[in-house]
């Protein structure tokens, strides 16, 4: 891992219609992410920014490119927390536009989980970069030299070779008023160095409170977050139990029905059975029999003796005679007619996906024949 040395330079470039539309030290931008600093012209947009870590010859060494969206007064996200030179420092040497340097992009992004706050530069953003970089209105190294050519005052020297009380007294007078402003100067310069330290300060603790804070909100909202995640677990299991049990009991209500008309079937036979008159025994004893065309079993002999039997219920004896039950025969003859997937969301609704028709019983399967492929998996499932 590259640290960011001292021998270097930061600065944070906005873009604009992929060029650079402003730009700002590190210690600017501070400001602005404290909202002490409101950038109207990105009021309610995001920005595409870039912190770029420069040598001293004003060349790339690191570039991390970031979004960063304002409200409607032109402040940043109070959630905004891109560690920034984290990934500068981590960020790996590549070439990005014939430009050799360390990058952290949305394609070049070392830590996946940062990765949809950044964005890829293109060949004109990285263009206007360099340019606003070598115009240097921040300017970098000429900053930091002033500050190091002001960082001492020098002191007047009053020694024994330029003693005043040789000189004339109009001089000695002027010398000496000199002197004593010099004197002022520097003492107000003192207290004003002293002051600033002590807003630095008081800056650097507002900023960590700040920080705090906003750390403390992101835990709440993720909390938060994940409470409503487990609440809606839990109310889309109960609703998936509540939609089961209903399918349950319908599907034992069937049953019931199915056999009570079973036991009626019955009945009904045996009455016309005993029945001497009946139109079956006139049909029977002139031999005549019944044919007709069935979905599954083809063309179909009806003996007289059967006609009552299949007329009083025909799925059941045409069922009978393909040798499947008249619950597989129903669901085929559903299937046939509408192919569509007979499963349920979790939410209970029926799925309704199109499937394709299977045209021959015995190809047919309950569960896999009138499913689509995830609720099949979820009959399989079930059914394990």
């Amino acid at each position: 891992m590259t640290d960011i040395h001292l021998q270097t330079y930061q600065g944070i470039y906005l873009f604009s219609d992929d060029r650079v539309s402003r730009q700002m030290l590190v210690e600017e931008f501070e400001s602005v992410l404290d909202g002490f600093v409101p950038l109207s012209d990105y009021a309610g947009r995001r920005a595409q920014c870039a912190f770029a870590i420069l040598h001293t010859d004003l060349s790339i060494d690191a570039l991390v490119c970031f979004n960063l969206d304002f409200d409607h007064s032109g402040r940043p996200d109070i959630h905004w927390n891109t560690p920034i030179k984290q990934l500068a420092q981590q960020a790996a040497m590549t070439t990005c536009h014939d430009l050799h340097l360390r990058l952290a992009s949305y394609n070049c992004c070392s830590v996946a989980w940062h990765q949809q706050k950044l964005w890829e530069p293109n060949a004109a953003q990285i263009k206007s970069l360099l340019a606003a970089i070598s115009d240097n209105r921040l300017q970098l190294g000429k900053l930091a030299q002033r500050r190091a050519a002001t960082s001492e005052i020098p002191k007047l020297n009053l020694s024994s070779s330029a003693d005043l009380s040789a000189l004339p007294l109009e001089q000695y007078r002027e010398q000496e008023a000199k002197a004593q402003k010099i004197d002022s100067l520097q003492r107000t310069l003192a207290q004003q160095k002293k002051d600033l330290e002590a807003l630095q300060r008081e800056r650097s603790s507002l900023i960590k409170q700040l920080n705090d804070e906003r750390e403390s909100r992101q835990q709440q909202l993720q909390q938060q977050q994940d409470l409503l995640k487990q609440r809606y677990a839990k109310l889309l299991h109960q609703n998936v139990a509540v939609k089961a049990a209903q399918l349950q009991h319908a599907e034992q209500q069937l049953m019931q029905f199915e056999q009570r008309y079973n036991e009626l079937q019955g009945q009904n036979k045996i009455l016309l059975a005993q029945s001497e008159d009946s139109l079956v025994q006139q049909f029977s004893a002139a031999g005549i029999n019944l044919e007709v065309d069935q979905p599954g079993v083809g063309r179909l002999r009806i003996a007289a003796a059967d006609i009552y039997e299949y007329m009083a219920a025909p799925m059941v004896y045409v069922a009978n005679c393909a040798g499947v039950s008249s619950e597989l025969y129903g669901q085929w003859l559903a299937q046939r007619k509408k192919p569509i997937c007979r499963g349920f969301e979790q939410d209970g609704q029926p799925c309704r996906e199109a499937l394709d028709k299977v045209g021959s019983l015995e190809e047919f399967v309950p569960g896999v024949s009138d499913h689509c492929v995830r609720h099949r998996q979820v009959a399989e499932d079930k059914s394990a």
